[in-house]
């Protein structure tokens, strides 16, 4: 066999070898982190960008789920509510999250601070473990490159979703178990590592498993005979299949969740990606984030950043005695990354033919790996060579010799010379990448967080809503349309100069860390019916890309009918009575707000019209609420709305334009702005009220609160880029009291009275005088099965919801919830592990027979290969 690798290093040498990677990666992180003033060395925090948005209230979520006090696989808590197991598998199934158990949720910005240094630190041990192994060496610059491979810019600019950081951790050792088959060694090293890959992080897994295929195919050219190639082939695909079967447990519930999230691109895939705004990046983007550690051209900041150095090393090695097989096929492994980076459909490939908006290209970490391990290649080279022929097999192996170790044909002084300085200008550039990026300003750097804020944050929103809980104990929503957590812990001023997405108008998931239910909720599991439902009713963007919904102000109607019991805010809004709880809201808001109650909000269900009738979305909101609640009462409520007056806008300035509301109807005013550029700054007579058209998150209905006809309200549109008049349009109206109560009277006339909820379960009572059906204000996702006086039942939904025809008399009515695929994956699993298992007993056995005594009649000697 022609393979430049070998022997295996022993005993302690080795591990003192390959501890001082993560030993070197940590030294420089501290150092980063104390030059940046990241905790424990300061207030600002090891997280940015979703992280704050997301993580750290996923990571309050999962504590709650550890101390028993929510669900792993449903929570009422996700939005309206809705199926976590596959919120777990994308964002939690790491092992290291179970430390989470021990940190409260308001600490969740401090755990940043240990769980990202450990992950890094992780991710060089695996690629010490791969070069020793693989390059057979136990030099100094292992520490060196695995400190590179852990520390190149994508660890903090796609690193921020430290979730994927698993891919970076298991990709060694899957490409090592991919070069281990290659060589004709046993098949369990991929198996596993792919196995546990998966498991860990499905997302990156899947990057890391494509990418094991094409090189695999460059090691098996460069290390295996012809004869041989087809049963390392057998062995590989096996392995993987196995790997895959093992991994279902996780992989098939979030395929069937993605599936019916339509976050998956169907059968337009390739139009699509090549109409995507989310393109990964130009050829003269990709060149400059390649010679430049900067944050401007993925929209995340640059995961495609590597040391000059490294990069020279990594170039090197094509003249370094590297197999030539493996040289032609290591380079065009990397050819396929960088025309990847730059071709949206091959990039969605990758991807898993899931759009990827930010954090482009999101697996720039495997160019990484391969100028780490041609870097590698260059560095043995300039010191060790064979005395042969350069690639012999161990000795161990059939037909093989002894690789001797000498120095290098150049001089020896010089050899050191270039390997000390490669050393010094790496871990230069490492730490370099890791200040640049922990020292990076603005709404999503890291050095504008605050970990302080956002515990001072939490721990008041803990007593507020822990006193909530002790006055009202039943089963309902609260909406805040106040705050949220990513304003404390990315304090940015809310003023008319902020461009793009204010910290506080993005939503985040607070409540799930805090147990209450509200209509908002963002991560990349959230449920595409609730979009389109809350979207078209103008709570958020009108339906379109992800399952990302929000609450920024109160709508009676709606709020009504969706049980938004409760309301904070720093005004009273219409309709509502105050509870008497306050909050003191800490930087940026500095202000109190207060819990109101909404004496008209519905329960979780109620009896509604026999015959619901389908909803034709419109794109103005108003009459889409018209039209909804029309429907659940079975009668016509075209009144409901009184379009307001509005006057033709006129320019303030080069960026402000204006308009004049006057009500022409008692009621609450509300506005919706149904045309705008680019995302806009409202004004409601001079004080800025809130943004509109930042992405998904806050495209919505605003209170303009109680007005009687005749009153005027000024609106104005800005923008830092300027703002024509002609470019915008506002949409006004007054919402019909009279119509409203009425409507949610009849509503309420048949409520479900609820008897348990939680863990996924859902029971109650109801008495109907008539046929009419249930609706229940609860996703209706797939897994959900009910039964109706104990008769199980068919589930119906509507608008996303679900609903249970009912005939006329009482009723008991029960909900459970199993995680699609589930149990079937669990199954599939452990046919993975049974193969397995089965495979390694069978190769142990035939491994036994190999090294069995020679009979004494024969006089051959022999040898054996590791398998």
């Amino acid at each position: 066999m022609n393979q430049y690798a070998s022997s295996r290093p022993q005993g302690a040498k080795w591990l003192a070898a390959c501890l001082a990677a993560p030993v070197l990666t940590l030294v420089i992180l501290l150092i980063s982190m104390a030059a940046t003033e990241i905790y424990p060395f300061g207030d600002h925090a090891f997280a940015a960008r979703d992280g704050v948005f997301q993580y750290a209230g996923f990571f309050g979520w999962f504590n709650q789920v550890l101390n028993g006090n929510d669900n792993l696989f449903y929570s009422f808590n996700k939005g309206l509510g809705g199926g976590t197991f596959a919120l777990f598998a994308y964002y939690l199934s790491s092992p290291l999250m179970l430390l989470a158990k021990f940190i409260a949720p308001h600490d969740m910005a401090t755990f940043f601070s240990f769980l990202m240094p450990a992950k890094l630190c992780l991710a060089s041990f695996s690629f010490a473990i791969y070069i020793t192994k693989r390059l057979d060496t136990r030099s100094p610059f292992i520490a060196l490159l695995g400190s590179a491979y852990a520390l190149t810019a994508w660890s903090f600019a796609d690193g921020q979703n430290l979730m994927w950081i698993e891919g970076l951790i298991m990709l060694p050792l899957v490409a090592l178990g991919a070069w281990r088959i290659s060589t004709g060694n046993r098949p369990f090293m991929l198996m596993f590592s792919a196995a546990l890959a998966i498991l860990f992080n499905w997302y990156t897994a899947y990057m890391v498993c494509l990418f094991s295929i094409p090189y695999f195919f460059c090691e098996l050219a460069a290390n295996t005979s012809k004869g041989k190639r087809l049963r390392a082939t057998a062995q590989y695909g096996g392995s993987m299949i196995l790997a895959v079967l093992m991994g279902m447990i996780i992989l098939l519930p979030v395929a069937l969740s993605q599936l019916q999230s339509d976050s998956v691109e169907g059968g337009s895939w390739f139009f699509s990606a090549v109409a995507s705004s989310g393109a990964p990046l130009s050829f003269s983007d990709y060149l400059k984030s390649m010679l430049h550690v900067t944050r401007d051209f993925s929209g995340a900041g640059n995961s495609i950043y590597l040391p000059l150095w490294l990069d020279v090393l990594a170039i090197a090695a094509f003249a370094s005695r590297m197999p030539k097989r493996l040289k032609i096929g290591l380079a065009a492994l990397a050819a396929l990354l960088v025309v990847s980076f730059l071709f949206k459909p091959l990039d969605m490939v990758w991807t898993g033919f899931v759009r990827s908006d930010s954090y482009n290209p999101r697996y720039s970490f495997l160019l990484g790996f391969l100028a780490c391990t041609c870097a590698t290649w260059t560095l043995k080279s300039l010191l060790y060579t064979t005395n042969h022929q350069v690639g012999k097999a161990p000795s161990h192996s059939p037909n093989s010799n002894e690789r001797a170790r000498t120095v290098a044909p150049i001089n020896r002084t010089a050899a050191i010379a270039i390997c000390a300085v490669s050393v010094a200008l790496i871990s230069i550039g490492s730490a370099h990448i890791a200040i640049r990026n922990l020292s990076a300003q603005g709404t999503h750097g890291f050095a504008s967080t605050s970990v302080s804020g956002f515990k001072q944050y939490m721990q008041r929103y803990e007593e507020t809503i822990s006193n909530l809980k002790q006055c009202d104990q039943g089963t309902y929503r609260v909406g805040n349309a106040t705050s949220n957590s990513a304003g404390s812990f990315v304090p940015l001023p809310l003023n008319l100069e902020t461009s793009g997405p204010a910290a506080s108008a993005i939503t985040t998931p607070e409540n799930m860390a805090l147990g209450y239910s509200t209509p908002a909720h963002y991560s990349s599991t959230g449920s595409g019916p609730l979009k389109q439902l809350l979207g078209n009713l103008g709570y958020c963007t009108l339906p379109g890309t992800r399952g990302v919904t929000s609450y920024h102000d109160p709508v009676l109607p709606t709020d009504s009918v969706l049980g938004i019991r409760y309301i904070i805010d720093t005004q009273q809004p219409p309709a509502t009575q105050d509870t008497g709880i306050s909050i003191e809201l800490p930087e940026p808001y500095s202000k109190e707000a207060t819990i109101y109650q909404s004496p008209s909000a519905l329960p979780l269900g109620f009896a509604v019209s026999n015959t619901l009738a389908d909803v034709s979305w419109t794109s103005d909101p108003f009459t889409n609420q018209q039209l909804w609640i029309s429907s659940l009462v079975g009668k016509d409520l075209s009144q409901l709305y009184v379009e307001a007056d509005v006057s033709q806008p006129t320019q303030a300035n080069q960026s402000t334009c204006e308009f004049v509301i006057t009500a022409t109807s008692d009621g609450p005013l509300y506005l919706w702005v149904s045309q705008a550029p680019k995302p806009v700054s409202v004004s409601v007579d001079g004080a800025f009220t809130q943004f509109t058209g930042n992405y998904e998150f806050d495209s919505n209905i605003i209170s303009l609160g109680d007005h009687v006809a005749g009153d005027k309200v000024t609106i104005a549109l800005s923008s830092s880029e300027g703002l024509t008049a002609s470019e915008c349009r506002i949409v006004a109206n007054s919402l019909n009291t009279d119509v409203a109560t009425n409507a949610i009277a009849s509503l309420s006339s048949s409520p479900l009275t609820i008897t348990s909820a939680g863990n996924g379960k859902l029971a109650g009572t109801i008495s109907v005088s008539h046929d009419q059906n249930l609706l229940i204000t609860l996703p209706a996702e797939n897994g959900w099965t009910a039964w109706v006086d104990g008769e199980e039942v068919a589930l119906n939904t509507f608008t996303g919801l679900i609903a249970l025809p009912l005939s006329a008399g009482d009723h008991a009515i029960e909900l459970s919830y199993q995680t699609p695929g589930l149990k079937t994956g669990a199954i599939l699993t452990a046919m993975g592990f049974a193969g397995a298992a089965v495979w390694l007993i069978v190769s142990i056995y035939r491994g036994h027979r190999s090294t069995a005594p020679l009979q004494p009649t024969h006089t051959s000697s022999s040898t054996t290969r590791e398998k």
